[in-house]
């Protein structure tokens, strides 16, 4: 069993969280645990102190992620304004902090405003990857019919997901790109008209047939 100089090693490498977990629940911990946890509490300023640190950090979290909130909802409005910075409602937070959250709300909105446009390259990719996609997804519905004589709907939602992917793939853009779902849902209806002609053309083949 570790001694209590020991644990308290490892004690002090907790988070402020996991310090106030393990102080929560030392009744399940040895003397030596106890009194290890209860040292390096004290050692950090207390729990008061401590309880009231992760508070504070909660709050900033809080804070932090309702700005970033409200500057996204900006740059999609349009009305963002170059004092934003100086007249936001804060109160944990400073000006420099919410510089950095101004620059990474215009680098989300940057990339999802690149990924909904609808560019030549999109209509290129999506052309090619339904093409590719539904073509690998049609042979492979078409065989598991031939093969098993039966349509397993389980297999067709992973030939949606992989119709998605090669889209995907090709346009470098997400489905949050209405040329994307659309090429998808062409590449599917393609997949499944494909493996129905297979079926047609070559019948059965499973092993019941060849007995």
């Amino acid at each position: 069993m570790p001694s209590a100089e020991e644990l308290k090693l490892k004690y002090r490498d907790y988070s402020l969280d996991q310090i106030i977990s393990a102080y929560a629940n030392k009744e399940n911990y040895s003397e030596e645990g106890k009194a290890a946890i209860i040292s390096v509490i004290e050692e950090k300023g207390g729990l008061d102190y401590i309880v009231g640190i992760v508070h504070q950090e909660e709050q900033i979290k809080q804070e932090k992620e309702s700005i970033r909130k409200e500057i996204y909802q900006l740059l999609k409005n349009k009305t963002l304004s170059p004092s934003f910075k100086d007249t936001a409602k804060v109160k944990f937070i400073n000006r420099e902090q919410i510089e950095q959250l101004i620059h990474e709300a215009k680098e989300i909105y940057s990339a999802e405003e690149h990924d909904e446009k609808i560019k030549l390259r999109t209509l290129l990719g999506g052309l090619i990857g339904a093409a590719i996609g539904g073509t690998i997804s049609g042979i492979a519905w078409g065989l598991q019919m031939i093969y098993t004589g039966y349509m397993f709907y389980l297999m067709a939602i992973g030939l949606a997901l992989l119709c998605y992917a090669s889209v995907k793939f090709f346009t470098k853009q997400s489905y949050r790109n209405t040329a994307v779902l659309i090429f998808t849902a062409i590449a599917c209806s393609y997949a499944l008209a494909l493996g129905q002609i297979l079926f047609e053309y070559f019948g059965y083949l499973g092993a019941e047939r060849v007995n």
